[in-house]
């Protein structure tokens, strides 16, 4: 089964819209999911923090939102060893999934989801500042005024 989060917001609703296209291939091809319709930041860490505690089997995890629900999942997982993570292109950057070679059309993606599935080891960075729990992070990170650009 793969547990989705969408992110209905990212890249101005287009969130949803891909979301619409791949729940009608999910059926089409009879793949067991369950959907997590997101409304809020913080949201994607809170319902990935949830499926991952106390897992007893893996568990395959699919993000359908931008770079910024993928840096929320990422946070949210309990159990790295246990937890499978993809993701489509439907941010307004999604530089993570454009540079693990996502197909930018979502139904392809998701095909190759389906028929070709491959998995890769990735690292992640650590955050610690002071008074201020830890953070992880796939894509970049930044501080001081490269921060405040990206806001």
């Amino acid at each position: 089964m793969i547990e989705i989060l969408i992110n209905p917001e990212s890249s101005s609703g287009n969130g949803i819209r891909i979301w619409k296209k791949v729940k009608k291939l999910l059926d089409e091809h009879e793949v067991s999911y369950r959907e997590h319709l997101l409304s809020a930041p913080g949201q994607a860490e809170y319902v990935t923090s949830m499926l991952t505690k106390d897992i007893e089997e893996d568990i395959h995890i699919l993000v359908v939102g931008g770079d910024g629900t993928l840096n929320e999942t990422i946070n949210g997982i309990r159990d790295l060893e246990r937890t499978k993570l993809s993701c489509l292109r439907c941010g307004s950057g999604s530089d993570f999934a454009m540079n693990m070679h996502v197909d930018r059309d979502c139904e392809k993606a998701i095909m190759h989801l389906i028929t070709e599935p491959g998995e890769y080891e990735l690292d992640y960075g650590l955050v610690t500042a002071d008074d201020h729990p830890s953070r992880r992070f796939v894509i970049s990170c930044g501080a001081g005024y490269d921060a405040d650009i990206c806001m």
